[in-house]
């Protein structure tokens, strides 16, 4: 019966999904949202556990245990499937089905081919400690995932992005906002509403509107979320061509593209050492 009902559910799904991505996928080059998370730097890509801090998002590639992630990764015009927010101690919290849960990082990793850390530009100890508090929140009144929700958000997510930009208008704010009833949420919903509660996301923001973003929409736009580097539980072999992190160059995640970007970080650290001598010198 499960089997049957999801089967039925993908031959209803999966022609809407299909108009959605193409309609998504040609919004996006048209906006050059595909290049905005375009990882330009000469550090190394891959991130440890130390270096996580409370409140960094973990974006989650295609899952390994389930089949039907292709459904989101295709609605959603993108790479990733799914996404969690670090709270500390090896810990991350997500919303998966039927509700939220905590479990440790590791475990995460074992359900995804590999997972990306990204973090607020605006992180500091006061939001990281009201991200925690939203997130006991949610556990203790065991929000539930919103299906509906989830399954609507990609079109609602082209909807907003189509808005913007045809009117060409930034982020405007709804002047009779009321703070949205946390009864059930999506994964990405769940992240937006953690950064809105942290205060770093305006409550009454149009454009941030906490279900219409996938985990997707939140790798590809570059105005909440900077790219740390893909975690070191994950290999990088797993890492898709068309991460947007990587704006097409796969080329990094290849032994020579590593091999070079190190050299490219000691020639740079040279650099920057000639330059504060020569500071020095011009001050004496």
């Amino acid at each position: 019966m499960k089997r049957l009902f999801s089967n039925c559910t993908k031959r209803i799904l999966n022609p809407l999904f299909k108009v959605t991505r193409e309609k998504q996928d040609n919004l996006k080059r048209r906006t050059h949202r595909r290049y905005h998370g375009a990882w330009l730097g000469t550090d190394s890509i891959i991130c440890e556990e130390s270096q996580l801090q409370v409140g960094d998002v973990i974006m989650c590639s295609s899952s390994v245990n389930s089949k039907n992630t292709y459904l989101i990764s295709n609605a959603s015009d993108g790479v990733y499937v799914h996404c969690a927010i670090y709270v500390g101690g090896g810990m991350i919290v997500d919303m998966v089905v039927p509700k939220i849960r905590k479990i440790s990082l590791y475990e995460l990793s074992q359900d995804y081919r590999y997972l990306t850390v990204v973090r607020c530009f605006g992180i500091n100890k006061e939001r990281q400690d009201k991200i925690i508090e939203f997130a006991k929140l949610c556990l203790d009144k065991k929000v539930g995932y919103n299906y509906f929700g989830a399954v609507v958000s990609p079109l609602k997510e082209y909807l907003n992005y189509l808005h913007h930009y045809v009117n060409q208008v930034g982020d405007s704010y709804a002047p009779k906002y009321e703070t949205k009833k946390i009864t059930r949420l999506f994964c990405s919903e769940f992240i937006v509403e953690c950064y809105k509660y942290a205060g770093y996301v305006q409550r009454d923001s149009r454009m941030f509107k906490s279900d219409k973003w996938t985990p997707t929409g939140l790798a590809e736009d570059n105005s909440i979320f900077k790219f740390i580097g893909y975690l070191d539980l994950s290999v990088l072999r797993f890492v898709n061509p068309s991460d947007p992190y990587l704006a097409g160059n796969g080329w990094v995640l290849t032994d020579e593209g590593q091999q070079h970007l190190a050299l490219r970080k000691i020639e740079s650290e040279k650099c920057v050492e000639i330059l504060k001598q020569q500071c020095k010198q011009e001050r004496t």
